[in-house]
């Protein structure tokens, strides 16, 4: 990450963690934030992997494929929703 952003977002300081330096900086990915956007909008909005591509301007379905996760609560929600067609 770049260092003029990560002293926009204020996270150019080192990671402690109970008063114990574990770093000297706090590590973020850019794809983190991405990944966390993609999954948010297939768990809460129901985008499909074609309206994340169109979101992100993605070029390839497999990148969709790589960033958005629903987690084991997303795929838990899709076993209930197919138990009721049962």
């Amino acid at each position: 990450m770049p260092n003029g952003l990560r002293e926009r977002l204020g996270i150019n300081k080192p990671f402690i963690i109970e008063g114990e330096k574990i770093a000297p900086t706090i590590h973020l990915w850019l794809h983190w934030f991405r990944s966390q956007r993609a999954s948010q909008l297939v768990e809460n909005y129901n985008y499909a992997t074609e309206d994340l591509i169109d979101w992100f301007s993605w070029e390839h379905y497999k990148t969709a494929l790589t960033y958005a996760k629903r987690g084991w609560r997303g795929l838990a929600s899709k076993m209930v929703a197919l138990a009721a067609y049962v």
